[in-house]
């Protein structure tokens, strides 16, 4: 409580995250504009993951090959 009052006062500390969300946010905004030019590019995509081996395939070479990107994932 307050000296001066009977009104119980409370104090928070924790860590500034406006950096972070900052980063978070533009890392997203990046991700967005890159997918949706690859789409336009109308380009067959294929992304392999070197650290886990899986493979994601592009829409575009999806519909060439005529599956869906699931089933090419699966």
């Amino acid at each position: 409580m307050n000296e001066n009052s009977s009104t119980p006062a409370e104090l928070c500390i924790g860590p500034d995250i406006a950096e972070q969300k900052r980063a978070e946010e533009e890392i997203t905004a990046r991700e967005n504009r890159y997918r949706r030019t690859i789409a336009g590019s109308g380009q067959l995509l294929r992304e392999y993951d070197v650290d886990t081996g899986g493979m994601r395939w592009g829409d575009c070479l999806a519909r060439v090959l005529r599956y869906s990107v699931d089933e090419m994932e699966g």
